[in-house]
């Protein structure tokens, strides 16, 4: 007991399990891995926003019209499959014998889906067409229209009428140009 009570301690270590070495050899290696897992954090984090841009709002528009864009073309393409398996379903309710099932079922293939997409789209784009002559014209002022007013009465207003009306009787009388003679 009494070399232990002699013994020199050094002033930085605690003087109860000064010889427990254990504990210290821990304490290194959590402190270790924190550091590993800090850098390791760091990294990910560097990679994540390397090729991140924040959104400017000048850009709001053109994001808005892409994810329209976006968001019309997945609508266009989900209600082309949905056709596609309804006119399929349709074949194979009309087919009597599964050997029939089977040829129609060989009938379709990718390229007859996309064909089926592409006149679709043909489709849309000239009905498109014919709706914005529509819309053009139904959008013009009356008035600016070439054919405003040329109802039969309207459209020979300067010539003579070879035809009157009488009122009382209801009838139609011609009359003659005596000029012409």
């Amino acid at each position: 007991m009494a070399r232990i009570l002699t013994k020199q301690l050094p002033d930085n270590k605690p003087a109860v399990l000064i010889k427990y070495k254990k504990a210290e050899r821990e304490k290194k290696r959590k402190h270790e891995e924190n550091a590993k897992q800090k850098i390791i954090s760091q990294e990910k984090h560097q990679t994540r926003e390397q090729n991140h841009v924040k959104p400017a709002p000048s850009n709001d528009e053109k994001e808005r019209a892409l994810k329209r864009t976006a968001t019309r073309g997945v609508v266009k393409l989900f209600n082309a499959v949905n056709k596609h398996q309804k006119e399929l379903d349709a074949k194979l309710k009309t087919a009597p014998t599964e050997a029939k099932k089977a040829k129609v079922l060989k009938s379709v293939s990718k390229s007859s889906f996309l064909d089926m997409l592409k006149s679709n789209s043909n489709e849309a784009v000239q009905r498109g067409d014919d709706e914005n002559v529509n819309d053009d014209k139904a959008s013009r002022w009356n008035i600016l229209r070439e054919d405003f007013m040329m109802g039969g009465k309207m459209k020979d207003w300067d010539k003579d009428d070879d035809i009157e009306y009488d009122n009382e009787n209801n009838q139609q009388t011609v009359a003659i140009d005596e000029e012409s003679d």
